[in-house]
């Protein structure tokens, strides 16, 4: 679990979000469990908060030029981007050989 909270793209862009929208700097982050209370502390140097920051950059320019790997989970149903994920799309209906030889 440290080593999740550690490596975690999430936690290092609260750390962004406030450091960039309220002017404070986190002296940690935390992942808390529900479920049992539990609280794992992790912390980010300035260039790992610099690293996370150009990776958000790079992830989000593919994903606005339609180049993203979607992996379908349980929160597609809360997914922002449900409208542009091929995952998402519903197959066209092939023709059957019979229809196909009506149109010709």
């Amino acid at each position: 679990m440290q080593d999740d909270a550690d490596e975690s793209l999430q936690l290092s862009v609260y750390a962004l979000a406030a450091q960039k929208e309220l002017g404070c700097a986190a002296s940690s982050l935390v992942f808390v469990n529900l479920e049992n209370g539990t609280a794992i502390e992790s912390r980010r140097t300035p260039k790992e908060l610099s690293e996370a920051e150009e990776e958000v950059r790079m992830i989000a320019a593919k994903i606005a030029a339609g180049e993203f790997d979607p992996r379908p989970s349980g929160a597609c149903a809360w997914c922002s981007y449900q409208s542009i994920c091929p995952t998402q799309e519903e197959p066209l209906p092939r023709p059957t050989a019979r229809s196909a030889a009506k149109v010709n």
